[in-house]
């Protein structure tokens, strides 16, 4: 019973994350709109939005004896990247953060191998289109 509670808990709040994850075609692909991206404002959303997803998550990435060892290091990050990730998996539509870091990697030159290596990103082919628009800018 337990179990099952917490589970449409978490399917809630994981849903309710979807518009901070959503990437409209075509609407996010300009260079100011993948920049605008803050991982500190958006890491105060998601918690806000998902406090009992965020709270399990953040306390599996991180230990006790860790916390207490290095008190400064902040699973943050790691968390929103599992959440955005977690979102991705239930529709391609919600691939912001995947996509910002598929034209990072792509302007970095990692290549096209590498990115079926790495395929827990964004489309190969859409990052293409992205890139040359942006480079038109």
């Amino acid at each position: 019973f337990a179990l099952e509670c917490s589970r449409e808990i978490f399917e809630r709040e994981l849903e309710g994350l979807a518009d901070i994850f959503e990437s409209p075609f075509g609407n996010d692909i300009s260079e100011a709109e993948l920049t605008l991206l803050s991982f500190p404002q958006t890491v105060k959303l998601v918690k806000s939005k998902a406090p009992n997803l965020w709270e399990l998550l953040f306390r599996l990435a991180r230990t006790e004896g860790q916390q207490t060892r290095n008190p400064n290091k902040n699973p943050s990050n790691i968390v929103l990247i599992v959440l955005a990730m977690f979102s991705y998996t239930r529709t391609h539509h919600r691939g912001r953060l995947q996509k910002l870091f598929a034209v990072y990697f792509k302007f970095r030159g990692l290549s096209a191998k590498g990115f079926d290596t790495l395929h827990l990103i964004y489309e190969r082919c859409d990052v293409g289109t992205v890139v040359a628009k942006i480079q038109k800018e």
